[in-house]
């Protein structure tokens, strides 16, 4: 829109096309006086956002301001009339036009996007589809477990990333009767990146241990024997199938779980515990994002045992980032989603460029901070921490005499002034 003072107002006319029968009009592309629509919106380049009209090849054309004299009242008026004719194609087009322009201002300077994908306007730019494990006790339906068949497509068409922060990992490759197979998913698509060489990474955050007494109470017991089943530890585990269909795996290199954990000082005495991983999150290739109630276990995703709800999003705004080294375009919400959880967890800020988590310079701070705190907090407990107990037995042995260090030590000190983040 031109400013109201502009002596000058430019003109572009366009013959468009719309149709057949009766679908044809004449598209004029005005400028026209800011107090006769919004406000103008001024670039280094001049307008950004213009009038666009059109009027039927069968009615009188819009009155247009000569570069000599400003439109008058009258001729605002008579062209507002004509703008009720318009074809309702033209309009369209006029309003495509208009917010495809607030999207490029919007994107460029707001969100340091500078091509945007798609236009921006009060609908947002997600695509979100609900997923339910429900059964007939629980709503007197049949059986639905959309959830878990969500989990094992988005794993299966995955290209490089796949990160995820659950309450419990229970899955199929524990045996003993356990049936969903979102393990087995990952096992495979690991192994299909092994055998065609590509770049291709699994990131689990899980707890420590289950939440409660893990030395006395059986439930905990039973959730940490199915786990560790799971994970590395039985004769059909992710780990034995891994080294079993591919023995010249480097495991590391697919795949690494990790924890979270945090410190604090009272009454002058060190102490310590796990942040209690209870989200339910995937993320897959920065460009889905999969988000609930569901644990990643036969209760939640069956559907005929506990009821759950989650949602699928995938974001149609893309931007342009790198997968180990090659270009790559990810949604907006995903890649913003994962790059702050793992900046949280690192103790990082915005200045840790984490756009490529597979880049190896990432890959490796990722995985040097994570061993470096496991190291202080090993020697914070003693020698063996929580997360490095194998058996129950190891773990009551290794806190039954407990000793909080105290902070008024300085070595204790300067050593803690050493973690970083949460990540162990």
């Amino acid at each position: 829109y031109a400013p109201e003072t502009a002596s000058a107002v430019p003109v572009v006319d366009e013959e468009l096309e719309f149709g057949k029968s009766g679908g044809q009009g004449r598209s004029s592309l005005v400028m026209v006086p800011a107090s006769s629509a919004a406000q103008s919106v001024q670039s280094a380049d001049g307008p950004v956002v213009r009038a666009v009209s059109a009027v039927p090849l069968n009615s009188a054309p819009i009155q247009l301001a000569t570069a000599t004299e400003a439109p008058s009242s009258n001729m605002v008026i008579a062209n507002a009339n004509k703008v009720k004719q318009f074809h309702p194609a033209c309009q369209a087009a006029a309003q495509a036009e208009v917010r495809l322009s607030m999207s490029t201002i919007f994107h460029t300077f707001y969100r340091n996007i500078e091509t945007p994908s798609r236009v921006w306007d009060a609908s947002g730019t997600c695509k979100v589809q609900l997923l339910r494990s429900i059964g007939k006790w629980s709503t007197g339906t049949k059986t639905e477990c959309s959830i878990l068949n969500c989990y094992l497509e988005t794993i299966a068409s995955s290209k490089h990333l796949i990160y995820i922060e659950n309450q419990f990992f229970i899955g199929n490759t524990a045996g003993e009767g356990v049936s969903n197979t979102i393990p087995s998913a990952l096992v495979n698509r690991i192994l299909q990146a092994h055998r065609n060489k590509e770049a291709f990474r699994v990131v689990i955050i899980i707890p420590i241990h289950p939440n409660g007494d893990i030395a006395g109470a059986q439930r905990s017991k039973i959730v940490m024997h199915y786990e560790y089943q799971t994970i590395n530890r039985g004769l059909s585990s992710m780990f034995a199938q891994l080294r079993k269909q591919a023995p010249d795996i480097s495991i590391a290199n697919y795949i690494g779980f990790h924890s979270l954990r945090s410190w604090g000082v009272i009454n002058n005495k060190v102490v310590s515990d796990q942040i209690y991983v209870h989200d339910k999150l995937m993320i897959v290739d920065d460009r889905v994002v999969i988000l609930g109630s569901a644990n990643i276990n036969d209760r939640s995703m069956l559907g005929h045992r506990d009821s759950e709800l989650a949602i699928r999003i995938e974001d149609t705004l893309h931007v342009p980032t790198t997968m180990a080294g090659q270009q790559f375009m990810v949604g907006y919400l995903p890649h913003t989603v994962r790059m702050q959880l793992m900046r949280q967890h690192l103790g990082e800020d915005e200045a840790l460029d984490l756009s490529d988590p597979l880049n190896p310079a990432t890959r490796d701070f990722w995985t040097n901070r994570s061993n470096a705190n496991s190291a202080i907090y090993d020697q914070v407990d003693g020698g063996i921490s929580a997360y490095r107990c194998t058996t129950v037995a190891q773990y009551r042995d290794a806190f039954a005499n407990y000793v909080n260090l105290s902070y008024l030590d300085p070595e204790v000190k300067h050593t803690m002034a050493e973690i970083k983040g949460f990540l162990v």
